[in-house]
């Protein structure tokens, strides 16, 4: 026997005529966008392929690191709109921590709570005097001159359990070409011998945490810490305010 197939009123019909044509409506409005808008995203050579390798990245990303820098002006300030990328990033395809953080913190984070004792001069490529650091900024345009002992305390801000406000890997960017850099994270301490270039001091821990204290004794240029995961997506925030 054949089952009888429903009957269909003509309010439905007509319904779903009026959504199939709002639907193709929509549709000519994106590809129009998409092609002929003034602020479109552009593809080199129009190359609509060009991001591929970035998705296949998110589809292994369960056990590769992906690494996006959102470089912007003082819109960014505040982790605003990374905050949100991030989140909804890491929750799609994993990944954790609120990625690289400046060892001192211009403007005050909406995601990481950040306290810095000790003295430290800082220079940025993007303050009003300039200079300051033989142009070497490092990737966040920021750079903490450390001559003794300093301690960076970092803490997640807000209550709303996100992906972001954990981490189980720290990692200390430097360059401490004259003296040796001591670096204490949660109970442990490596040492990193002089040499020139960025370096890394890396802390790897079994389970996550969301907050800890960093003790960095010598002189160095510290050119941020970052604040993530084995794998999944770390996406840094990296503001230069009065450089739209």
């Amino acid at each position: 026997s054949v089952a009888a197939m429903p009957e269909v009123s003509a309010e439905d019909l007509l319904a779903q005529q009026l959504a199939e044509t709002q639907r193709k409506e929509k549709e000519s409005q994106y590809l129009d966008f998409f092609n002929t808008s003034d602020i479109r995203f552009y593809m080199p050579d129009d190359d609509l392929t060009f991001f591929d390798d970035l998705f296949a990245a998110f589809d292994a990303a369960d056990s590769t690191h992906v690494g996006i820098v959102h470089y912007g002006d003082s819109q960014l300030e505040g982790d605003r709109m990374t905050k949100t990328i991030r989140e909804m990033l890491q929750d799609s395809v994993g990944g954790m921590g609120p990625g690289l953080l400046p060892l001192v913190q211009t403007v005050s984070s909406m995601t990481e709570g950040q306290s810095i004792n000790g003295a430290l001069a800082t220079a940025s490529v993007f303050a009003p005097e300039g200079g300051g650091a033989g142009g070497k900024y490092g990737p966040m345009g920021q750079v903490a001159f450390l001559d003794g002992t300093a301690t960076m305390s970092a803490w997640p801000r807000g209550k709303t359990a996100k992906r972001s406000n954990k981490f189980n890997r720290v990692t200390v960017l430097a360059e401490n070409p004259s003296a040796e850099l001591s670096v204490t994270c949660h109970g442990e301490t490596k040492t990193l011998d002089p040499g020139s270039g960025l370096r890394r001091v890396t802390f790897s821990f079994a389970d996550s945490l969301e907050r800890v204290s960093l003790t960095l004794t010598g002189t160095a240029n510290i050119y941020g810490v970052v604040f993530d995961g084995k794998h999944g997506v770390q996406m840094d925030n990296v503001p230069m305010r009065g450089c739209s």
